[in-house]
């Protein structure tokens, strides 16, 4: 009855899926920006133009595509798992400890210029601030942070929370469309974000009042890090208010916002049914198909 696309390159295999009756595509981030400019950045995009009925892993980025690209859709809100994420953090003494997403694999999340900034916040506090990273296996010895910085390669997902809340502030960076999880999660667990300035991010990031938010450039990092490393009431106000946030919404209500949209029946709520979701007819052939795409 219904088929949907998961990635850009599954929407080119669903044009061919002549036998659903319905077809949709799960964007879950703008998925170009993977790619230096080039032909899988171009096949990338042109899945925007296929006609595929949008499900958008966020406002921002149904905002960004749509306004760009002839695609409709529907967005939802991420949420977290909030048995698992949550403020109820323990008492803890020592300095402040500040864990970085650190995936030097992955360009969007720029590697370079968080570790640089951190160094800097090194500089400036010493013994005062303690660096962790995960998310990625990587030696703190081969960038030049041995002994300044502690990496714990990848946790389990169940490992995550208890180490978001043994932290005080938490640096993640994001250049596409989405914020990616982690914050997420962070925020959830009363941590202080820092993260860069992203306005396709703005329908979540609230700077100074849930995160802390910097230009794109090592100094501008740095002095938010620093600014919250050394606040103990900016981070306590910034964790709270980012707790709370992060409670507004549950997977279940954004789950059934998306049902609803995709079998035509739109949910009250404050998400984003953008328009409902037309069974095809079913085409003769692929090549008719994809020409109706």
């Amino acid at each position: 009855d219904l088929a949907v696309a998961t990635l850009w390159n599954s929407a080119y295999l669903l044009l061919n899926h002549v036998e659903a009756s319905a077809k949709a595509y799960f964007v879950q981030d703008f998925e170009p920006l993977f790619y230096p400019a080039g032909t899988l950045y171009a096949l990338t995009e042109q899945t925007y133009r296929m006609g595929l009925y949008g499900i958008f892993n966020t406002q921002g980025l149904h905002d960004y595509v749509t306004s760009n690209y002839p695609m409709k859709g529907c967005w939802f809100e991420p949420s977290v798992d909030h048995h698992l994420f949550h403020d109820a953090r323990p008492k803890r003494e020592g300095p402040v400890r500040v864990f970085f997403y650190a995936r030097p694999s992955t360009d969007r999340n720029a590697f370079e210029l968080g570790l640089a900034a951190l160094k800097q916040l090194k500089r400036a506090l010493g013994a005062g601030v303690e660096i962790i990273c995960a998310s990625e296996h990587w030696r703190p010895e081969d960038f030049g942070v041995g002994g300044k910085i502690n990496n714990l390669g990848v946790l389990p997902y169940e490992k995550t929370a208890d180490l978001y809340r043994s932290c005080d502030v938490g640096l993640a960076l994001m250049f596409t469309k989405h914020p990616s999880y982690l914050p997420l999660e962070m925020m959830a667990c009363g941590m202080t974000v820092v993260t860069n300035n992203n306005p396709a991010n703005l329908w979540l990031f609230d700077h100074g009042r849930n995160c802390l938010l910097a230009e794109p450039t090592v100094s501008c990092m740095a002095e938010q890090l620093e600014k919250a490393a050394s606040d103990p009431t900016l981070r306590n106000r910034v964790g709270r208010s980012a707790a709370e946030r992060l409670r507004r919404t549950t997977w279940e209500e954004q789950v059934d916002q998306v049902y609803g949209s995709l079998t035509g029946h739109a949910v009250a709520s404050e998400g984003g049914v953008v328009e409902e979701l037309k069974p095809r007819a079913k085409a003769a052939d692929s090549n008719d198909e994809q020409s109706s795409a």
